[in-house]
């Protein structure tokens, strides 16, 4: 399986307009997202899936890959950004289907939304075992086939589903940095497992990797399908 991780394009957040709890892009964003969807088109690949995290700037990122890539997207609550909306809970059902009609949406965005709130920080365990859950869908679904699929989410959630991609763990929210609608690409490519006889049984320290994958990081924080002018933080 072939991962292509995509930061959502610029947010009138990032742009230092009035802040919102759940923010849309600026024409600058929506500007970045077709460029990164004609990238992704000259790749030159099939992609076999599109999912996005459920907050309107990547909603509205992959709904410009769709137009590129002819994917509808998949809405997964487990991709939004750390720290999710606090105290809010996200749009419903309705709300995402009006604006996104052609969405797939995950069981757990319900009536009420897809967020619980809360008080406090999201702990980064939490966003982490978020990611960790996030990549066991992912495997499931296309692993075995070796699909080439497309996952719109966020800067700080992105360093940790990529630090989880590698094994590295919980490290900080900054470890690797995103660009709007940058680009980064991870090969995750099946090992056999080694052969045993009954003299010598299989132990878990022959193979430590728990999924039998070996993880490339093929490019990361990719921006060359941005003009100069589009390159945003």
């Amino acid at each position: 399986m072939r991962i292509y991780l995509v930061r959502h394009g610029q947010s009138t957040n990032n742009a230092n307009m009035p802040r919102v709890s759940d923010p849309p892009l600026t024409e600058i964003g929506r500007a970045q997202a077709r460029c990164a969807g004609a990238g992704l088109r000259d790749e030159g690949v099939t992609f076999a899936a599109l999912y996005a995290s459920p907050m309107r700037r990547a909603l509205e990122t992959a709904q410009a890959l769709e137009s590129a890539l002819h994917l509808a997207p998949h809405v997964l609550p487990g991709l939004c950004e750390a720290g999710g909306l606090r105290e809010q809970s996200g749009m419903c059902r309705e709300e995402i289907l009006r604006d996104f009609p052609t969405a797939t949406l995950d069981d757990a965005i319900t009536d009420q939304g897809w967020w619980t709130p809360m008080t406090v920080e999201e702990e980064e365990a939490k966003v982490y075992a978020r990611a960790a859950q996030s990549l066991a869908l992912l495997r499931a679904r296309h692993q075995a086939s070796e699909d080439n699929v497309v996952v719109v989410t966020h800067g700080t959630y992105g360093s940790a589903f990529l630090s989880e991609l590698l094994g590295i763990g919980p490290g900080g929210y900054t470890r690797f940095l995103f660009y709007n609608c940058a680009v980064s690409g991870i090969f995750l490519e099946q090992r056999p497992r080694p052969m045993t006889t009954a003299a010598e049984p299989l132990t878990e320290t022959l193979d430590p990797d728990a999924h039998g994958e070996l993880t490339r990081l093929l490019f990361h924080n990719h921006t060359a399908h941005l003009p100069p002018d589009l390159v945003t933080f």
